[in-house]
This record gives structure tokens, sequence and C-alpha cells, in this order.
């Protein structure tokens, strides 16, 4: 059996919120379903009948699954206020092997000889209609005296992420 380097996008069917992530895997459909706490708590609170995951791409090699999530998950991206992604993708070896840099730097100029691209969605980029709703609601669930962590659970997002929409302008 092949190993799969994958990026994929979780979403929630319910309000559109995503989660891009990676994963190393023998089987595409292992059913896993993220590691950050955002979207675990997320599939927690809607159950996971409501969540659709969809492989983005499919490597050959570690590094240029590291890559191309660091390229997709930025400082800008998670600050979006329709993604469960919580911090900026990594540089993490799943292999016990440390590539040397110029190996890593070789790998990704080629990294297109070995993506194999599968049909997309939406555009990952894409802005989530109805951003300012969750605005409003989460100002309005604050005016009527709860807390950020109960505004987090109605919503189905973390508490950092209530304290965020009810301070927005």
């Amino acid at each position: 059996m092949d190993t799969h380097y994958i990026i994929y996008k979780i979403t929630n069917t319910v309000n559109n919120m995503i989660y891009v992530g990676k994963h190393k895997t023998k089987n595409l459909n292992d059913g896993y379903m993220g590691s950050g706490k955002d979207i675990k708590k997320a599939i927690q609170t809607f159950g996971v009948d409501k969540f659709e995951k969809e492989v983005l791409y499919d490597f050959d090699h570690d590094a240029t699954m590291c890559d191309m999530e660091r390229s997709i998950v930025t400082e800008t991206f998670i600050k979006r206020l329709d993604t469960y992604n919580v911090k900026k993708g990594e540089r993490v070896f799943n292999d016990d092997t440390v590539l040397e840099f110029n190996e890593r730097v070789k790998m990704g100029l080629q990294h297109r000889k070995h993506v194999k691209r599968l049909p997309l969605g939406r555009k990952v980029g894409a802005r989530l209609e109805g951003t300012t709703d969750k605005i409003t609601q989460a100002k309005r669930l604050r005016k009527s005296g709860l807390s950020f962590g109960k505004i987090g659970e109605v919503m189905g997002i973390c508490r950092q992420r209530a304290h965020q929409l009810v301070n927005m302008k």
C-alpha cells in the first residue's frame, strides 16, 4: 500500500467554517478529521455527520506536503473568521529522517512533478459569506451576559474566536 501525504479541507455544513490540515496515511478513508482544538470541539458540538472532508492534494513526499500546508495555512488564513485553524502550518516531518536543506529546496521546486491534483470545491481562500452575521450574533450573546466560553459553545467556536468576534468593529 502506498503512503499518501495529503492536504485536506474539512467543512462544517452548518456554518461553512473550514479547517485545512495535513495527514500521512496509507488509507485515504481512515476517518481522520484533524487534530486542531477548534475542529475537535466543533465536531464534538455539531457531530461528525455535519462535516465533509475533501482531499485537496495528495503528495509523494512529506516535505512537499509540509510546504503546501505552510503556503495555505498562513497567519492571514488563521485570522480569518471562517476557519477553525488556530496556528500556522509547520514544517514537521513524519518520517524519522531529516532532509538536508538543499534536498528540501530541490523537492520543493520539483513538487509539481510529484503532486496528484484532485478536484477542488470552492477556493480555500474564499471568504465566508455571513461573517457580519457571526459578529452580530456574538455581540448579541455577549450583551445578554454570556461569557466568551459560552458564546463559543453556542456558536461552535473556541473562546478566543468568540472574544475576537465580539471585539470586531
